[in-house]
């Protein structure tokens, strides 16, 4: 926290115009965006809004500033003509415009309590004052990134290669042991390769686990894959900027949301029947299931009826059968061919 004020002290005040007007002013010079803590998916969904800014009639410079860990996340996008480190902003101070964009979708899905339709790369760009026509992330790998993936494919052994990332950066999000183990047996039945994605080395009985490439190598690999199922927020951009068919399991956020551009997406969450009804609830209060999943889905752990806060998965990600995913998964399968993919 205290390096956060000392970033926030560094920078030079925001103009105190509306967000309506700061693209007229932003035409006169340079425009910083700012992501102060990550995660990847959020960097990779705030690619999505720089094509339109940078097209802009008279816009200056483009810049964004994340991590410094992340920013090979953003290193290869042609808008983006700044890639700076977080860590560096206190030397940075001739941008007519700079907003922080960290927190501007958390905000607004906990003012508006889930009711909303908007994705988060649209949430973004009206933070701006901006109104996308675009939603093109322009991820791209060097001919030696692609060569690595080609390689680690090729080690593998034929057969479709199927990504699974079945846990998150946040446990309320993470689906159950079991159904990861499901999947990955599942694969192994029908001759496909199950790659287990994960910060760390972990242990799932009959996977490969992907765990420790860095991040250009990570997405590259991902670009190959023939199919992906999800619950990483993360492993999902990857996923829609590479546009690789995927399997999205959810829980209390909507992936109809924050899916609403991939170009090639099936979707497994619970969702009410008619009219969704959100309650304000305390934490020890759990209303009894009915079956209708009336309170689904919710946009935040800590609402959720069903289950106390912290006891994980989450009803409605542990209410989740293995059927239910392979599926749409078997689809995706069917119609694709076990050598070469069609990447972009």
């Amino acid at each position: 926290f205290k390096l956060m004020a000392k970033f926030q002290q560094a920078m030079p005040a925001e103009p105190k115009i509306s967000s309506e007007k700061r693209l007229e002013v932003a035409a006169l010079g340079r425009v910083l965006l700012i992501n102060r803590l990550g995660g990847v998916g959020d960097i990779l969904c705030a690619r999505l809004i720089f094509e339109d800014l940078k097209r802009m009639p008279n816009i200056g410079d483009t810049a964004f500033a994340v991590p410094r860990r992340y920013l090979p996340v953003i290193e290869d996008h042609p808008y983006i003509d700044c890639k700076i480190a977080v860590e560096d902003l206190e030397n940075v101070t001739d941008y007519v415009i700079s907003k922080d964009i960290t927190e501007v979708c958390d905000k607004l899905e906990r003012w508006t309590r889930g009711n909303i339709n908007q994705n988060r790369a649209d949430i973004y760009a009206d933070s701006i004052g901006l109104k996308l026509k675009n939603h093109n992330g322009h991820l791209s790998f060097t001919d030696r990134e692609m060569e690595f993936a080609k390689v680690f494919m090729r080690q593998l052994g034929k057969g479709k290669k199927v990504g699974i990332a079945p846990f998150t950066s946040h446990a309320s999000k993470d689906l159950g042991k079991q159904l990861a183990r499901d999947l990955v047996f599942w694969c192994r039945r029908r001759k496909a390769m199950p790659l287990v994605f994960h910060d760390e080395k972990i242990s799932i009985e009959e996977a490969e686990v992907v765990s420790g490439l860095p991040l250009r190598q990570w997405m590259a690999v991902v670009s190959l894959l023939d199919a992906v199922v999800t619950a990483s927020t993360a492993m999902f951009w990857v996923a829609q900027l590479t546009r690789r068919p995927t399997v999205v399991i959810a829980g209390y956020e909507d992936a109809r949301v924050f899916g609403k551009y991939h170009p090639d997406l099936a979707i497994v969450q619970r969702c009410a029947r008619g009219e969704r009804k959100l309650i304000a609830r305390q934490e020890k209060e759990i209303e009894k299931f009915n079956g209708d999943w009336s309170h689904c889905p919710c946009w935040s752990a800590q609402r959720c009826a069903f289950r106390k806060w912290r006891e994980y998965p989450l009803f409605c990600l542990d209410s989740i059968r293995i059927d239910e995913v392979v599926k749409p998964l078997a689809r995706i399968l069917r119609r694709r061919k076990a050598k070469g993919v069609n990447f972009g």
